[in-house]
């Protein structure tokens, strides 16, 4: 079953939170639901109302405005898929799993709205201007944010809200799918109910959205589309990131074959994001010591950790390595400067070695290299522009294996510039406890599923019939 991330952001809504969240939690759908309410600085009887629901993880900051709490909500969120609702809105029961539904129906949509309907509260006239252009505008909206369900590759390509917008945030947020290629859907079912009270913050604008705001947001899409293009998706720097499980024997050697290479970048910076996985020992102790940021996560895989580094990180060069894995000692400069090298380049792959450690008799240890380097591909052994992302698309997280060799073929199938280098950047580690010898038939099952899923994209672009024995 898939994991839905139900956003709530809230400030001294307190009154409308027990509707809003029973409305939640009477959804048909069979999926979990982990709901996170972002508390933005309420001094209301938020706080006290929620004791009532022990299942709503509470995450208080100071009043920072409803785009700041909607960016923290998204890092908090673990979900397959994620869902925002006002807290003084209310879903109707079949909302998610209509939704859910559609979205497995139509496997090239990451995000499908649906129609929705405003309803008063006691003491607003529906006769007041702001209220009926309310109801219009409901009418011809087909981007409500409250309305969505969205896969978390759309949190990625999409980024933050935009904090310098008061109100119509979402609005801008929304806007961007057409522009990233995001394919989207439309459910004419209204199955959320818009409160009107009088305190909505689009009263302000008298009719939801202003064109003024409208307008901003198309100014700041514009900025940011060009920005992109000019230098990227990101701060010009690399970012390492490391996806750990129980790996405590390896983490900090791990963390400084990357760290030591800090002198060869020039200046650049460099941040390591560790995602631990669940880890039950000592991993993210041992990383945070090392002077890595660590992503404290529910145990989901290696994929869904790799996504997660993946949507915190800062800069615009991306360099995975796993934690039992050392990055050659020059492996950053290397590949750093090969994919600088040509403009327009979005990824550099390179060659990776096995080694192992072993034990005499008398206690001792020592590493045994293989005498043949291979091609390699991720993690390790490549440096990708965040850009690329965007195209490709993230890590299939029902992948439990081979996440990488995945998202490598998907990478080469969109024709997105690349090249390759004959020197070694990544020392994998071989030893009992690797994934593919741990569980070498759930390996099998997912390389087998991938070379389907690759032959089915394959016949479909050359416009080929399927055939029953694929």
């Amino acid at each position: 079953m898939a994991r839905i991330s139900v956003l709530i952001v809230s400030y001294n809504y307190g009154r409308f939170l027990r509707a809003c969240i029973e409305s939640v939690l009477a959804q048909t759908c069979s999926e979990e639901l982990e709901i996170v309410l972002v508390d933005d600085g309420s001094t209301d009887e938020t706080a006290g109302l929620l004791r009532a629901f022990p299942m709503v993880r509470r995450v208080f900051q100071a009043h920072s405005g409803v785009a700041a709490a909607r960016n923290r909500a998204l890092r908090e969120a673990s979900g397959d898929y994620i869902a925002f609702l006002d807290a003084d809105d209310l879903w109707k029961k079949d909302k998610l799993a209509l939704q859910l539904k559609y979205l497995r129906e139509h496997p090239d949509c990451e995000i499908v709205f649906t129609g929705y309907e405003n309803f008063l509260e006691d003491g607003v006239s529906p006769d007041e201007k702001w209220v009926r252009q309310n109801i219009l505008f409901a009418a011809k909206n087909r981007t409500c944010l409250p309305t969505a369900l969205f896969t978390r590759s759309v949190m990625l390509r999409c980024g933050d809200f935009d904090e310098s917008f008061r109100h119509g945030e979402d609005t801008e947020w929304t806007s961007r799918l057409g522009y990233l290629g995001i394919h989207s859907g439309f459910l004419e079912d209204r199955l959320l109910l818009r409160r009107l009270h009088g305190k909505n913050l689009t009263k302000d604008s008298e009719s939801g959205p202003s064109a003024e705001s409208i307008a901003k947001a198309f100014q700041v899409i514009r900025r940011n589309l060009q920005l992109q293009k000019e230098r990227g998706s990101g701060e010009e720097g690399i970012s390492v990131l490391i996806p750990a499980f129980d790996a405590e024997a390896y983490m900090a050697e791990c963390i400084e074959s990357v760290r030591k290479q800090q002198p060869q970048l020039q200046g650049l910076p460099m941040e390591i994001i560790v995602a631990d996985d669940g880890s039950g020992d000592r991993t993210a102790a041992i990383a945070e010591a090392g002077g890595a940021r660590v992503l404290r996560l529910a145990h989901r895989g290696s994929a869904a950790a790799r996504n997660a580094a993946l949507l915190q990180a800062r800069y615009e060069y991306i360099f995975f390595l796993d934690a039992d894995d050392r990055a050659a000692p020059s492996a950053l400069r290397d590949l750093l400067q090969a994919l600088r090298a040509e403009k327009g380049r979005m990824a550099v792959f390179a060659r990776a070695r096995d080694f192992s450690v072993e034990t005499d008799e008398a206690g001792g240890s020592s590493e045994r290299f293989s005498p043949r380097a291979y091609s390699g591909c991720l993690p390790g052994g490549s440096l990708i522009r965040k850009q690329a992302f965007q195209t490709v698309g993230v890590f299939n997280e029902e992948l439990k294996t081979g996440e990488t060799v995945d998202w490598l073929g998907r990478f080469r199938e969109s024709g997105l510039p690349s090249s390759m280098l004959d020197c070694v950047t990544l020392e994998r580690r071989i030893h009992r406890a690797s994934t593919g010898a741990v569980n070498r038939e759930q390996e099998q099952r997912d390389y087998a599923r991938i070379v389907r899923e690759h032959l089915k994209r394959m016949k479909h672009e050359e416009n080929i019939p399927d055939h029953p024995g694929l």
